[in-house]
């Protein structure tokens, strides 16, 4: 069969439909990256608000503590910070591929008290002693928060140490408290962590903490879940708090 001819109706109508299945394309190509330019814009717009909020929450340089920790501030060494383990998860069913960290603490700290909390502990806590601040800890949207917020609240109340389920120790965390009363460990990329912490209770920077909690609950760049996370009570914010505080920071590490 011989193809259709150059100016036949059936050759124009093929010619036709390709030239609409191109448009279309065309069309698609171009919503695609538009769509691109819109999403690109509101990245770009989160990044420069997030660097806005470090120049303004890190003006002043974020110090590092003036204190070794494999030394102690003088030759008559005892450990300050109260010999308590604090780990918390939402209930007291721990996910099998952590189910092994709490004994690990006790078997390596069988002369310290170990304390788990619960989020009903956890909020109980916050009911009971620090009143005030419990609107700001059921208002936060994500469960996180809360957790990050009662870590600093367990250590102003009792002094210890906190650790994350992911964190199992290979030796008595003494060794690295000296006698200091605050421990804050940087993490290995910027800034410091709050999966690990140490500190006296009644500490004031704990105090300060705390206190500094409820203003950066909702804070106009905290845009994206993740940056309102980390933020609002997350180690961000408990870094930007360690760089704020004006106590003294010559017992922390």
């Amino acid at each position: 069969m011989l193809p259709p001819a150059r100016g036949s109706k059936q050759g124009s109508g093929a010619a036709s439909t390709a030239a609409r299945r191109w448009w279309n394309r065309k069309k698609t190509w171009h919503r695609y990256m538009s769509e691109c330019d819109v999403v690109s814009c509101i990245l770009l717009g989160v990044g420069v608000l997030q660097l806005v909020f470090l120049h303004l929450e890190f003006r002043g340089g974020v110090p590092k503590g003036e204190f070794d920790s494999l030394k102690c501030s003088s030759s008559s060494c005892s450990q300050q910070i109260p010999k308590i383990i604090h780990q918390t998860y939402k209930t007291d069913q721990v996910p099998p591929n952590w189910a092994s960290t709490p004994k690990a603490w006790q078997s390596v700290h069988p002369d310290w008290k170990y304390m788990f909390w619960t989020d009903e502990r956890n909020r109980d806590l916050i009911d009971k002693h620090y009143h005030w601040f419990l609107g700001t800890y059921d208002s936060y949207p994500y469960g996180i928060q809360r957790s990050d917020a009662a870590r600093y609240f367990i250590l102003h109340k009792y002094g210890g140490v906190y650790a994350d389920l992911d964190i199992q120790p290979l030796r008595p965390v003494s060794e690295i408290l000296g006698d200091a009363v605050l421990v804050l460990p940087q993490t290995p990329n910027f800034g410091l962590t709050n999966a690990f912490m140490a500190s006296v209770n009644g500490s004031s920077f704990m105090e300060h903490v705390i206190k500094a909690l409820p203003d950066h609950a909702n804070k106009w760049y905290q845009i994206v879940r993740h940056w309102h996370i980390m933020t609002s009570a997350g180690p961000t914010f408990l870094w930007a708090q360690y760089s704020k505080w004006g106590g003294d920071k010559s017992r922390s590490v």
